[in-house]
């Protein structure tokens, strides 16, 4: 009898899904097969989160520059000082007074006449002021002429629809943060393997629930890859994990009610 099957990925994905009698082919095999397999896995699941962080980024900083350049005014900041072409004073009243005023024609002393419970920040042709009625940095002025660089409206414009450097840096993150996530998900789903294992009084070694576990997280795995689109679902972690469960017990059941023989090789079940 051929213990190592030659499965392939797309297929053991399915049986992995649909046919919890795969168990016990799962328990035959060299631990390292199913570690595989799962590498494999993280892999896709990495790449496709990459490519929707990127796309996602892509079309918000496409969406921000077209907000930009519908509802800002043209400005430029040219040997640190300010151009603004619109009518000022700009007042933006919310959490914070923010005025922008080129013109010279506003104070931060008539800001701070104007409310005492707000951060007030005024921009100037030359100067940031900022003002808080916290007594912790009360006061700051910074000069334009500290940035050392040029700026306009339409640079920014121009930086947020051709620029491809954050939402690639955002992709790369994707990538790492999915790979170390499911990694350490894997030690997770082995400690309620072997729970599950234990409860059920099913004779299977460490690294069999450790196989088993890695198997058991193909669905809940595909499952949250889908829902990265709708990402506001209540509770999913709670059914993350419950799919996790479920498929765990039924893999046990299946290799419980089994009643062939196990036949294995030596070290079938060492991790290497």
């Amino acid at each position: 009898m051929e213990l190592e099957q030659r499965i392939g990925f797309l297929a053991r994905i399915k049986e992995a899904v649909s046919n919890f009698s795969f168990a016990n082919t799962i328990i035959r095999e060299r631990a390292k097969k199913a570690l595989k397999y799962f590498l494999l896995l993280v892999l896709f699941i990495s790449v496709f989160n990459s490519i929707y962080a990127f796309t996602v980024t892509k079309r918000t900083f496409i969406n921000l520059s077209s907000e930009i350049e519908a509802e800002t005014p043209n400005f430029e900041i040219k040997d640190g000082i300010l151009f603004v072409d619109s009518e000022q004073p700009i007042i933006l009243d919310d959490h914070s007074l923010i005025v922008i005023d080129t013109t010279g024609s506003t104070t931060l002393a008539q800001l701070k006449a104007q409310t005492t419970n707000k951060n007030i920040i005024l921009v100037d042709s030359k100067k940031i002021y900022y003002y808080s009625p916290s007594e912790q940095f009360k006061n700051q002025t910074l000069e334009l002429a500290n940035f050392q660089t040029d700026l306009s409206k339409q640079q920014i414009i121009d930086y947020l629809s051709s620029s491809s450097m954050i939402p690639t840096l955002f992709a790369v993150i994707a990538i790492f943060v999915t790979f170390i996530g499911k990694m350490l998900g894997t030690l997770v789903a082995w400690i309620i393997a072997s729970i599950a294992a234990s409860a059920k009084k099913v004779p299977v070694t460490s690294a069999q629930t450790y196989s088993l576990a890695l198997y058991a997280l193909t669905a809940p795995s595909l499952i949250k890859l889908i829902t990265n689109v709708f990402p506001n679902i209540p509770f999913f972690t709670l059914f993350y994990y419950g799919i996790l469960v479920f498929y765990l017990i039924r893999y046990l059941d299946e290799i419980k009610n089994n009643r062939a023989p196990l036949e294995v090789n030596d070290n079938s079940f060492v991790i290497e």
